[in-house]
């Protein structure tokens, strides 16, 4: 039987400027997430809604993701780095990227690969002992990326774009081709943000300043569309028992109000974490390797 529930629960609210990249770690069944803007990473038991602030640093996280070692891989601004447990960071690439650009969004492979993009100059693939490859060119703001229950495809967004793009993925060689559009967002329902799959082969997909998120069959339709109470959707994740919850991320860029957190018409933008159960569970992330 499945269980769901639809109605957006708000789980927990650091008011964060730009909560991005969710991400549930199976080591201590919580919930972590980056504050981009906030230059800070934080840690959420989704059980009791107590968030803290778990990292706080002087670079903007884009992306990170757990490592194999228990360590903590930060994609932040120019630079990958390892975030030790005593809090200390080891730089593993510095890219030369143009000022003021930076890594935006990132995910990981079976391989333990990292797969990063950034707000203007492409997508990059880091895996340890190799040097950085850059996979796309000039990407208008990437973002949500994943890979298909089969490994054989994979799935990014491309913001700037309205777009949902997929790609041939060969697990071996980490190498992605053959682009083709998956799905197009109309421009009315928001900005494709970040995204994540289900034990079904569907996506879900943050529609930022849409205020919704929507899953996506394979076959690139829309089969539902949850409305949110925050207008910035950000990104999802699957966590909790049986990874049968979806997480999702919100943002109060740009408003006018900073107790309110609403833009110049008055809506609340967001800034939390809210919940729901959609029936269906997830596939776990993989760890880096690095």
């Amino acid at each position: 039987m499945r269980h769901e529930n639809m109605k957006p629960e708000l789980v927990c609210d650091p008011a964060c400027l730009l909560a991005e990249g969710p991400l549930w770690n199976p080591a201590d069944l919580k919930l972590y997430f980056t504050d981009i803007l906030g230059c800070s990473l934080w840690r959420c038991d989704t059980a009791t809604g107590k968030v803290e602030n778990f990292w706080r640093g002087s670079v903007k996280v884009g992306g990170f993701a757990f490592n194999r070692d228990g360590n903590i891989i930060l994609c932040a601004e120019n630079r990958v780095l390892k975030l030790h447990s005593d809090g200390s960071t080891e730089t593993l690439f510095t890219m030369d990227f143009p000022d003021g650009e930076r890594f935006n969004d990132i995910t990981t492979d079976p391989e333990g690969r990292i797969f990063a993009g950034t707000m203007g100059c492409g997508l990059f693939r880091f895996e340890k002992g190799k040097a950085p490859v850059k996979l796309l060119d000039d990407i208008p703001c990437s973002n949500g990326m994943t890979f298909s229950l089969d490994l054989k495809t994979f799935y990014h967004t491309e913001t700037g774009n309205h777009v949902v793009n997929c790609y041939d993925y060969d697990r071996h060689t980490g190498d992605i081709s053959k682009p083709r559009e998956f799905f197009r967002c109309c421009k009315d329902d928001g900005l494709p943000d970040g995204l994540t799959i289900d034990v079904e082969g569907c996506l879900w997909l943050a529609l930022w300043n849409g205020g919704a998120i929507i899953r996506i069959s394979p076959a690139g339709k829309i089969l539902r569309t949850i409305k949110l109470p925050a207008k910035i959707p950000t990104s999802v994740m699957f966590g909790g028992e049986g990874l049968k919850e979806l997480f999702i991320t919100t943002s109060s860029y740009g408003r006018t109000d900073d107790i309110k957190r609403v833009n110049s018409k008055g809506e609340f933008l967001g800034g939390g974490v809210f919940r729901i159960v959609p029936g269906v569970a997830g596939r776990a992330e993989w760890p880096a390797d690095f």
